[in-house]
């Protein structure tokens, strides 16, 4: 399970958040959870991997040019495919990791989102 609150956590440090250039996409991490769902607390070593691998986040920010791409967003702006406080998935270890005090967060081009997460608070990596 993974810590949503993280999503609240980064609007309280909104002025120290760099401006995605282009388009990409800024997106906060939500942390592993410190135990499993059955109450084991997780090895320092076996979280620090799985934040690496970590697949959920919030959108944060969105460059200017976010979703104009008419070859990858036929749509285009009319229907973006995510907004900013939607919780998105992409594949392992995508993008540029950058931490700011305690989060984490990850820099993306906008065709890296695979899917736009309903609740966030019941999504497990498999």
């Amino acid at each position: 399970m993974y810590d949503v609150s993280v999503a609240d956590r980064a609007k309280s440090i909104a002025h120290l958040l760099p401006s995605p250039c282009v388009h990409r996409v800024l997106a906060v991490l939500a942390p592993v959870a410190e135990k499993t769902s059955g109450g084991i607390i997780r090895p320092e070593l076996h979280k620090q991997a799985e934040d690496a691998a970590s697949v959920l986040a919030c959108v944060v920010k969105v460059g200017p040019d976010c979703f104009r791409n008419p070859d990858d967003f036929p749509s285009g702006t009319e229907s973006p495919p995510c907004k900013v406080g939607d919780w998105i998935s992409f594949r392992s270890y995508s993008g540029t990791r950058i931490k700011i005090r305690d989060l984490e967060f990850r820099v993306l081009n906008d065709d890296m989102i695979e899917t736009v997460v309903p609740k966030p608070e019941e999504f497990m990596r498999a």
